[in-house]
């Protein structure tokens, strides 16, 4: 208790020095500025002065002539913006089917995301890599894939099929990977 009241103290009376050295600087600050008047009244004569010396010159830029534009509804309204790709260099691809085999317990043909797998556009994901809902494309390959699913982990993805016969053929491939939000 006698420390707290020692630290106590001692922090009041710290308090106290800055109070009297903030008015001290106030007091100076008062007698070499001067009133707020003779401020306003200073920098009101000093834009003046420089208005007078600096010429103004103005070039007139022509407006470009753009061909009105007539929307017919909200979606074209803005002109789309492109996402850039992230990319996921040597990423391990492998393939899944809905089978015991593949899924196991989740062999009900439902991805994570709650929507059914369709081959050509499901891929499992590790959504610390890629999020649920990315749009996926592997190098070489033009179809873009959805991120549907999980249960890989790291830089690896899994393309659904819907055969496993299929998903035995695409084996096990080393691939580029990019990614992006629609």
């Amino acid at each position: 208790m006698q420390e707290e009241l020692r630290i106590l103290r001692f922090g009041c009376a710290a308090l106290g020095v800055i109070a009297v050295m903030l008015a001290i600087c106030l007091a100076l600050a008062g007698q070499v500025i001067g009133s707020q008047q003779e401020i306003n009244d200073a920098l009101r004569a000093r834009i003046l002065a420089a208005e007078r010396t600096v010429p103004t010159v103005v070039e007139v830029i022509p407006e470009p002539e753009v061909e009105p534009q007539a929307f017919t509804d909200a979606a074209t309204a803005w002109p789309e913006i492109e996402t850039p790709w992230n990319t996921i260099i040597n990423c391990t691809v492998t393939a899944y089917c809905p089978c015991d085999r593949c899924c196991g317990k989740w062999a009900d043909g439902i991805t994570a995301s709650g929507a059914p797998a369709e081959q050509g556009k499901t891929v499992a994901v590790d959504t610390s890599k890629i999020p649920l809902g990315a749009d996926v494309r592997i190098d070489g390959d033009d179809t873009v894939y959805v991120a549907q699913d999980t249960g890989v982990a790291g830089s690896h993805i899994d393309l659904y099929f819907d055969d496993h016969t299929e998903a035995l053929a695409w084996g096990l491939q080393n691939k580029t990977v990019y990614w992006r939000m629609p």
